[in-house]
């Protein structure tokens, strides 16, 4: 909502705003925040008034008679908008707009001086939800100019400025990209990134030094004790400046080399990572690092190879503040992704297709990323093994005479991290909690869930590309009839004409023309991969005729495709947020995704509105984009993968059943987290009771 609310505030002539919900919440705040804003900025400069054109779909009695309900000023407060006096610089009208019964309203776009337009996922309301926008320049603008129009379907009073102004012709000239489109300035896209980046360096920096105290705090009895029964065992020269005052040169260096050897002697903290899940960034050949509860060595299941980024780009400046940043201040392009070094994911970029340039700006730069396994658990104990073949084995605390190698073990549980020590994840996971139910606790590595967090992007300067609007009306009767349309006839034709991958991300999975489809595709020998939400929205799909929960879906493809011997090109994952390790249950409104998208054969992509489930197929008004372009979806997934972990975590076999790695489901790890929640709050609950009764 931050873009829109720039938009809104910058604009000069007209304002079309159109949702689904607009809900009390803080997205709504922005929103209403910035029409202040502009109102204000408006009085200020002594411009004429700004019309401003607002829809949205809440069902009423009066939709029956008139489905494009309007609402009066002296009702603008009651659904917490702006009063006329709060704006007396706008002139502003409301609609709300929905077809009985079934005819939602579920377009999000809007269009700012018939210049530029944002097409999105999210209403105006809070949901824990992962969801996209788009913004348009361009020629398609008057595309969602048009269909502006037809939703608002109410006489313009007063008109709209530009209605009559067509805009003038559109040349590539005359397009802005990156920190040249003057619609971005006042955004933290481009001109905040190197200060989000130092930020970002400066922070692990400091998180590195906190880590290493605790990991020395925690660890200094264990290391003092080898270190006294080996010292009993070895002389040593007595010296006048030792680290503990007349000790010898031989214990200064061998507490050295095991304080090294255990964690607590890093160099440079900002390059290493506590409590990793996977290998260690610094080579060594006498210290290896172990956990009980490895998995195999090789690649799980569940994980894609991990992603890689490119370090050839030159080290980002230095800016003092996010804020302090200027249009004019020094700018670094993301590191490039070339087509060796590609984030492997399970839409796999083909050899032939161009690389995602060096230009593409994020609003913050990944770190070079080493091959982590990502199913090693934080909360596992670590085991230190020291190379001695001439001492015993110690293992939880009791001496063993040593096995063939000979080494020396030393059990270290690791304490929990401290919360302050959580920093950047503890920020991002704090974001991802808007419009929760409860607040789930991070469960990947810090390093893992920022180096790669990236909300948004900025494509490189290109060349024009064919793209349309595919949109459907509402259709408010009960049934199946309405499927000829423009969105569902772009969605057949890519499940029809794709030859290699089909790529789709939403979050319900039922249509019936788009299930068989896809079962279709993969019968060609088409990879078919779904990017779906475990548990969205069950309750509704459920409904008789609905078509049914993603789970009962997908079981039903697989079996289906068992049966042909196809089931290997459907590829079927639940959706993981990038600070989880597993998928959570929609239900439990924590982590969702609420992104609409198809990709097919890599090049041809179409996003907007439009789910694929009954409701967006056959009754709800939907606005979608189809454009071809190999570059703009290749940026499209990567920006996808960069923000969640559903590539790493969450693929489902082919029973359809998602496990982890010890086979565990999703509803097994849930029954393990609730009875633990249960028995934490019996025995806080006994813990306050005896408190209570000893003060009495």
């Amino acid at each position: 909502m931050a873009h829109y609310a720039t938009c809104i505030k910058n604009a000069k002539f007209e304002v079309l705003l159109f949702t689904n919900y607009w809900q009390p919440s803080d997205s709504q705040k922005t929103i209403t925040d910035a029409l202040r804003e502009l109102s204000k900025r408006v009085g200020r400069e002594g411009g004429k008034k700004i019309v401003v054109k607002l829809v949205y779909d809440r069902g009423t009695f009066q939709q029956l008679i008139q489905n494009h309900s309007p609402v009066p000023p002296e009702l603008w407060s009651a659904i917490d908008l702006p009063t006329a006096d709060e704006i007396p610089h706008l002139d502003m009208q409301v609609v709300n707009y929905h077809r009985p019964l079934v005819g939602t309203f579920h377009s999000k776009f809007l269009v700012v001086d018939r210049e530029i337009g944002l097409l999105n996922s999210n209403n105006i309301q809070d949901r824990p939800n992962l969801e996209m926008m788009m913004h348009l320049e361009g020629p398609i603008v008057q595309s969602l100019y048009d269909t502006a129009l037809i939703s608002f379907a109410n006489p313009l009073v007063p008109t709209l400025p530009l209605l009559a102004v067509p805009p003038p012709p559109e040349t590539l000239a005359g397009f802005g990209f990156q920190d040249s489109n003057p619609w971005l300035k006042e955004v933290p896209l481009s001109g905040a990134a190197e200060a989000t980046r130092r930020l970002l360096e400066l922070e692990t920096q400091r998180l590195g030094r906190q880590q290493t105290e605790a990991r020395k705090a925690g660890r200094m009895k264990d290391l003092v004790r080898a270190i006294i029964e080996k010292e009993a065992e070895t002389p040593v020269v007595p010296r006048q400046q030792g680290w503990f005052g007349e000790v010898g040169e031989g214990l200064e260096a061998r507490l050295e080399g095991i304080l090294a050897g255990v964690g607590g002697g890093e160099k440079s903290p900002s390059t290493s990572r506590s409590n990793s899940r996977g290998p260690s960034r610094r080579q060594s050949v006498d210290v290896v690092h172990v956990h009980a509860n490895d998995p195999p060595l090789h690649p799980p299941k569940h994980a894609f190879t991990t992603p890689s980024i490119s370090t050839s780009a030159p080290a980002p400046a230095s800016t003092t503040t996010a804020a302090a940043a200027s249009p004019s201040s020094p700018t670094r392009a993301a590191p490039s992704i070339s087509s060796s070094n590609a984030i492997q994911t399970p839409l796999h970029t083909p050899p032939e297709s161009p690389s995602l340039g060096a230009n593409r700006v994020f609003a913050s730069s990944p770190d070079p990323l080493d091959d982590r396994n990502p199913h090693l658990k934080d909360d596992t104990q670590a085991t230190t093994v020291v190379e001695d073949p001439d001492e015993e084995d110690e293992e939880d605390g009791e001496r063993v005479r040593g096995s063939s190698e000979k080494a020396k073990k030393v059990t270290i549980a690791e304490p929990p991290i401290p919360e302050e020590v959580l920093g950047r994840l503890a920020k991002m996971t704090k974001r991802l909690n808007a419009g929760v139910l409860s607040e789930p606790l991070p469960t990947v590595d810090d390093s893992d869930a920022i180096d790669q967090f990236i909300p948004h992007m900025l494509h490189a300067p290109h060349k024009p590309f064919p793209m349309v609007l595919v949109n459907r009306k509402p259709r408010g009767m009960p049934g199946h009839q309405d499927l000829r349309n423009p969105q569902n006839a772009a969605w057949l034709a890519g499940f029809k004409f794709a030859k290699k991958r089909i790529f789709i991300q939403t979050p319900t999975w039922n249509a019936r023309p788009a299930v068989d489809a896809a079962i279709d595709a993969c019968k060609r020998g088409v990879e078919v991969i779904l990017y779906l939400g475990l548990g969205f929205n069950d309750k509704g799909e459920s409904i008789p005729f609905q078509g049914g929960t993603n789970e009962e879906v997908v079981v039903r493809m697989y079996k289906s495709l068992r049966k042909c011997g196809k089931q290997q090109f459907l590829k079927c994952y639940w959706y993981v947020a990038k600070d989880q390790s597993r998928p959570l249950n929609a239900a439990i409104k924590q982590r969702n995704c609420h992104v609409k998208l198809a990709i097919f054969d890599d090049c041809v992509g179409m996003a907007g509105n439009g789910n694929q489930d009954t409701q967006s197929w056959y009754h709800s008004q939907e606005v979608n984009v189809l454009l071809d372009s190999r570059e703009v979806c290749e940026d499209w997934i990567n920006a996808l993968h960069h923000n969640q972990n559903t590539h790493l975590y969450g693929e489902i076999d082919t029973d359809g059943i998602w496990r982890d790695p010890t086979g565990a489901t999703v509803a097994v790890l849930d029954r393990k987290k609730e009875a633990a929640r249960l028995e934490l709050e019996r025995k806080e609950a006994g813990a306050a009771g005896a408190a209570g009764a000893s003060k009495a």
